[in-house]
């Protein structure tokens, strides 16, 4: 994790390596920490190593329709629809989860459900919407009380509402 005494010796090292025209590469597991340390910042997953857009390098590119924009320290990224796992409402504000991280997004869950429904999400729960494709299971508790667990390295489990039960059974049918 970053902090300013490391961010502060990180920049000053960058500076003499850059200076002796030598490449440096730097690994983190958190995304945001990679924002803290570099404005360009790639990331691998099993598609190989990416570019993640910020506002700073889409040029005006429009990536509405496969990407949503989130908040990552002070930039603004854009987050594959596909990778995320599942939205949350906690104290007023939308967080999108995905490989282990969350990042607010500037919208409510309402808008957020109606922008992505059409995507294979589903309002499992008046404060959650899972992407049914990452949906591992479904847990009964008891009569009245089920759970929806994400393929992930979390088994995130995300409560799911006595109403939405066989909806939700239907959709993950029908994906």
């Amino acid at each position: 994790h970053t902090i300013n005494d490391n961010i502060h010796l990180f920049h000053k090292m960058k500076r003499q390596l850059l200076d002796q025209n030598k490449s440096l590469l730097v690994v983190t597991s958190r995304l945001e920490d990679a924002f803290v340390l570099q404005a360009d910042v790639m990331k691998i997953n099993e598609d190989g190593l990416k570019v993640v857009e910020t506002t700073e390098n889409t040029d005006g590119k429009d990536s509405l329709n496969t990407k949503v924009k989130v908040k990552a320290n002070d930039k603004t990224i854009f987050v594959d629809i596909s990778e995320i796992e599942f939205l949350e409402s906690q104290d007023g504000k939308v967080y999108i989860n995905l490989d282990g991280e969350k990042f607010m997004m500037e919208t409510t869950l309402q808008n957020a459900e109606d922008e992505l429904s059409g995507h294979g999400f589903y309002r499992c729960h008046r404060s959650y919407i899972v992407n049914l494709h990452k949906v591992k299971e479904i847990i009964t508790w008891s009569k009245n009380a089920y759970s929806v667990i994400i393929d992930n390295n979390e088994e995130s489990k995300i409560p799911l509402s006595r109403a939405k039960y066989n909806e939700i059974q239907e959709r993950l049918i029908t994906l």
